[in-house]
């Protein structure tokens, strides 16, 4: 799976970009899209999402290595497609994930596409591991947490992980300085998770 491309910004019209790279133009839909600026070189994340209703996949662009974390966990969430999820994120990423990580639930609940049952749920299943990551009472130990928290699911993804169990995992882990330290707790709870949902016999 491409997880991120470079290339430039050759068509731009509301949420929906062309980006160029390598001869090949990718039509892709981004949140907050004054932050993409037409005829500019980027590095931009994807999120490759099968859409039932017209049997393809659709393209979804990122800024932020993160904020590509936040719209895979959401659409995790029960009641919350794709299109939503990019709508909650033209909040800002920072901002839904410091409500989510606060557990916020009545800032949280007033944002446009999202009412009382989403909110509950988006808490619910995200204030762990967002909470983990955002750290919001001190800024140094954030970078630091999402660095760490970054490398581990690079870690995972090229041991051949699916996103769900990655975010599983990171959701559970203790952040120390040993990413290998990391990786192994990771694993050894992606597997305790299958073994309690294997069928018994």
């Amino acid at each position: 799976m491409t997880i991120y491309k470079f290339g430039e910004i050759v068509y731009k019209k509301n949420k929906n970009l062309i980006l160029e790279s390598y001869g090949t133009g990718y039509m892709i839909q981004v949140a907050c899209a004054d932050r993409f600026e037409l005829n500019t070189k980027l590095k931009m994340h994807l999120a490759y999402i099968y859409n039932e209703f017209a049997k393809t996949f659709s393209i979804y662009g990122f800024k932020d290595y993160m904020e590509r974390i936040l719209f895979l966990d959401l659409i995790n969430v029960n009641g919350i497609g794709a299109k939503i999820a990019m709508n909650i994120l033209d909040n800002g990423w920072e901002t839904v994930a410091d409500l989510v990580a606060s557990a916020n639930y009545e800032t949280l609940s007033k944002l446009n596409f999202v009412n009382e049952k989403n909110a509950r749920n988006i808490i619910l299943s995200l204030q762990d591991k967002w909470k983990k990551i955002r750290n919001v009472s001190n800024s140094n130990e954030t970078a630091k947490n999402i660095n760490a928290l970054s490398d581990v699911s690079e870690s995972l993804k090229m041991l051949g992980f699916k996103e769900k169990q990655i975010s599983y995992a990171l959701s559970k882990i203790k952040i120390s300085e040993q990413l290998e330290d990391m990786v192994e707790q990771s694993i050894k709870l992606i597997a305790n998770k299958y073994h309690e949902n294997r069928p018994t016999t």
